[in-house]
């Protein structure tokens, strides 16, 4: 059974009113000075994933879990007006476990102004590689092109995507994943669980990944190297 410690006691009480809060850690652990998202060098630092902790207010009750990443799903800043430009055309599609997220979706599309084109399915069952090859395909047509993907979870559907040369599918479980998805891995597919993901959040998600471009810099030889891989693979 798995247990759990707390680090950081201090012996010093803690001031009326105030809450203390504590990083959740394995037995045994020791607390990191920084939770870092990939451990990275002094000369290769990215922004720190804020930690997990739990909030003990006056009193000694727990709260639930939280992220301390702000207010709305984790949200820290409000992403700048779009630019439509940048994007040619969005493809999006489901299989019949993600429909109902699907026309959720499409109506913030619709919403926002962008530009779109839905390729199925109707609610019908389908199989979801079919849907994945389908947008994907449109996807590769331009390099400014993005694709929405939904399927029960978004993790088979985002299998079947990233099997396809030059796609770099990501599920947007949250909307800290889909903003780092556009800025370090220039993914140009996000992936949605129609059974196992709020349509509150994965608005969120979307809205964030359409509204963030690729860093470069560092990152551009990263997602080259994960380019070098396809053809190494293919035999």
């Amino acid at each position: 059974m798995l247990t759990f410690a707390t680090a950081g006691k201090s012996k010093s009480p803690t001031p009326a009113g105030t809450a203390k809060r504590k990083s959740v850690l394995f037995a045994g652990e020791k607390e990191p000075d920084v939770l870092m998202q990939n451990d990275p060098s002094p000369t290769d630092k990215e922004e720190p994933l804020r930690g997990y902790s739990i909030s003990r207010p006056k009193g000694g009750k727990m709260s639930r879990l939280r992220a301390g990443r702000g207010p709305a799903y984790g949200r820290t800043e409000v992403p700048p007006p779009a630019d439509k430009g940048a994007i040619a055309m969005i493809y999006i599609g489901c299989d019949h476990g993600g429909y109902e997220m699907k026309l959720a979706l499409i109506g913030y599309l619709k919403e926002n102004g962008f530009e779109y084109e839905d390729l199925g399915c109707g609610g019908e069952p389908v199989d979801y590689p079919d849907i994945a090859e389908k947008v994907c395909a449109k996807v590769l047509e331009n390099d400014e092109n993005k694709g929405v993907l939904v399927c029960g979870t978004g993790i088979g559907i985002s299998i079947a995507a990233n099997k396809i040369n030059g796609i770099r599918a990501a599920i947007g479980y949250d909307y800290y994943a889909a903003k780092y998805t556009r800025l370090h891995n220039n993914a140009n597919v996000i992936c949605f669980g129609g059974r196992t993901m709020g349509i509150g959040s994965v608005i969120e998600s979307v809205d964030v990944f359409l509204h963030t471009g690729f860093q470069g810099g560092r990152h551009a030889v990263r997602v080259d190297k994960i380019t070098a891989l396809e053809g190494k693979n293919n035999v």
